[in-house]
């Protein structure tokens, strides 16, 4: 009890959380109030929030007493500097991950030798899925951080109390620093690791730690990837994808820049500054977020 756990770790499979959902939705009855759809803007309608949707069958205004917003910041792709010098027709063939999460048949179209830019979770899944159909490149900007989870092991052990109140008690310019020392940047959990260093004995994955792109380009008549790296190494792939996760920043986050104008929000590196019921301070309207 006086150490951290570091394992085993047994994880929960897909369809255990799946069964946990549906099990959910039972409970509630909440299968007529179920949506597939997409929330687009939200503004302040007389006691509560005005929210319109996007469905398959167009646009529809919802009147929600309150709004929670639990999406993370998947909306804005974060993606290495050198996409932001290729040319009309690498940026018509680049893929970030969340493309093909998006859109499922474009990872049906991946075949050949490949390229992944990424060292986290997604980059290693991507190479586990895809190593099958020809060899694959995978460029970590660092060296390979292996851990069982983003946070060390303290902030989900013993010690998570004592972290989490000497975090509450900091100043707000303390906890941006805080966020940023813990949380580190994308990591592989060592489960996972053991199948990329597997496939890696097969040669069916080439890994470089401390490798970044210097210039890519893609060639229309070949439909080939020409990338040169900080290694002088130049690779030739069927097709790229980064898998360099989000950028963070609510002030410009296309679902609450409405809400930014009429009940501007106090923002510290992108993130909203709450109440310890997570609502944002200066809008007394219920909406809830992620905390900083």
């Amino acid at each position: 009890k006086e150490q951290n756990y570091h394992g085993p770790f047994v994880l929960p499979s897909s369809r255990l959380m799946l069964d946990f959902c549906k099990d959910l939705v039972k409970l509630g009855q909440l299968d007529d109030h179920l949506w597939h759809a997409r929330a687009e803007s939200m503004e302040p309608c007389g006691s509560g929030m005005m929210v319109a949707v996007k469905t398959a069958t167009g646009m529809k205004q919802v009147h929600a007493k309150r709004v929670v917003v639990a999406r993370g910041p998947s909306w804005r792709r974060q993606w290495p500097c050198f996409y932001h010098n290729l040319e009309p027709a690498a940026l018509a063939n680049i893929f970030h991950a969340w493309d093909l999460f998006d859109k499922p048949e474009h990872m049906d179209s991946l075949h050949g030798r490949g390229i992944i830019v990424g060292g986290g979770l997604t980059a290693a899944h991507l190479c586990a899925q895809l190593s099958p159909r020809g060899p694959l490149e995978l460029l970590i900007r660092r060296d390979r951080r292996v851990k069982q989870y983003d946070l060390d092991i303290p902030w989900m052990g013993t010690k998570r109390r004592v972290n989490r109140r000497e975090y509450e008690q900091s100043s707000l310019e303390q906890r941006v620093a805080t966020n940023k020392a813990v949380r580190d940047g994308g990591s592989i959990t060592p489960e996972l690791n053991e199948v990329l260093v597997g496939l890696e004995s097969k040669g069916l994955v080439n890994v470089h730690e401390w490798t970044e792109v210097v210039t890519a380009s893609f060639d229309i008549s070949t439909n080939l990837w020409t990338i040169a790296l900080t290694d002088d190494t130049v690779l030739e792939a069927e097709y790229l994808i980064c898998a360099t996760g989000a950028a963070i920043d609510v002030g410009s986050d296309p679902l609450l820049k409405g809400l930014q104008k009429s009940h501007p929000l106090e923002l510290h590196a992108g993130l909203p500054v709450l109440s310890e019921s997570l609502q944002c301070l200066r809008c007394k309207m219920q909406i809830y977020c992620g905390t900083l």
